[in-house]
């Protein structure tokens, strides 16, 4: 998991997630706090984005764990 900080580029982002998943890791979720958003990157080279209003689960890594991002995301924005 990686939670992006104001300074980090999408070049920056997309280096790390393309390096984690050619290293075996079976998915990377990226959490951007500013936008409330989670990116889960998986090895295929596909992507999906979830807001706030959604869940995630996190099978096959961690079978039958949900987050819910409201949860994720309940702190004051800024």
């Amino acid at each position: 998991m990686e939670t992006l900080s104001p300074g980090d580029g999408a070049a920056e982002v997309a280096e790390k997630v393309a390096w984690w998943l050619a290293t075996g890791t079976p998915e990377v979720w990226s959490v951007d706090p500013a936008n409330r958003t989670l990116t889960r990157h998986l090895p295929d080279r596909t992507s999906r984005t979830f807001t706030r209003e959604e869940g995630v689960e996190a099978a096959p890594v961690f079978p039958g764990l949900r987050v819910e991002l409201a949860g994720l995301f309940a702190f004051p924005a800024g």
